[in-house]
């Protein structure tokens, strides 16, 4: 691949950034613009410490496509997401599984990978260092990736370098089961009618940020996430 104008387009990718990472309150069209400024930034053959920038790759992707299934920071995800369920499934507390799985998917980790990027080409961070901004930033990112699913492909052939690393992730989830002949598979992000929970088949007007966990026999397990932790910024 020959990188033609590379040094303009750096330029002109680095000033849209620093326009948008100044903008006070970010709308949904912005934070998906962003995202797809520090893909295209990403996409440089030439960029130095690429490798590092990996997870934050793969939040961008989560942006522009309908399902996620070759990307291993997404199965580390659902690895941690398993492996939360399983240690507090016995737990009688549901308030501390919600707050627990909210940790998960709260995305600190987005929030250091773009703090860094910004630093590494040198644009002033004003959106992970405001909390207001990325409080903006996180509402308008989320509801851009509702719905949209990570998952394992459906089939891993153990020839191909990528399969045999996903099938590293999915045996790791499989040894450590749900319960019986049940684990993780796949997970997406999405708002349900509170009346969901309460058995009541006529909805409310009211909606729930829930994480919904696909499993190897095909059930699905939907568990509220505590908006507050989740948007927050962290201290």
């Amino acid at each position: 691949m020959r990188a033609y104008n590379t040094p303009n387009v750096k330029v002109d990718i680095k000033t849209k950034l620093d326009s948008l990472c100044a903008k006070r309150d970010l709308s949904e069209s912005d934070v998906s613009y962003l995202m797809v400024l520090v893909r295209k930034y990403l996409e440089f053959p030439n960029m130095e410490k690429k490798r590092e920038f990996i997870p934050l790759k793969f939040f961008c992707d989560w942006t522009l496509h309908i399902s996620i299934e070759h990307s291993i920071p997404a199965m580390e995800m659902l690895v941690k997401l398993n492996d939360t369920i399983v240690r507090l499934k016995q737990v009688p507390d549901n308030n501390l599984l919600m707050k627990e799985i909210t940790k998960v998917v709260s995305f600190p980790i987005l929030k250091d990978q773009l703090h860094k990027f910004l630093t590494f080409i040198g644009v002033k961070d004003e959106l992970t260092t405001k909390d207001s901004n990325w409080t903006a930033f996180l509402e308008n990112y989320v509801e851009i990736i509702r719905d949209q699913v990570i998952t394992f492909p459906d089939q891993m052939n153990s020839e191909n370098w990528r399969h045999k690393v996903l099938l590293t992730y999915y045996n790791k989830i499989k040894s450590n089961p749900i319960k019986k002949g049940c684990w993780t598979i796949g997970l997406s992000l999405s708002l349900i009618n509170e009346n969901f929970f309460k058995g009541i088949s006529i909805p409310s007007q009211h909606f729930l940020f829930c994480l919904i966990l696909y499993s190897s026999d095909t059930t699905k397990i939907v568990i509220p996430l505590a908006r507050q932790e989740m948007f927050q910024a962290e201290k």
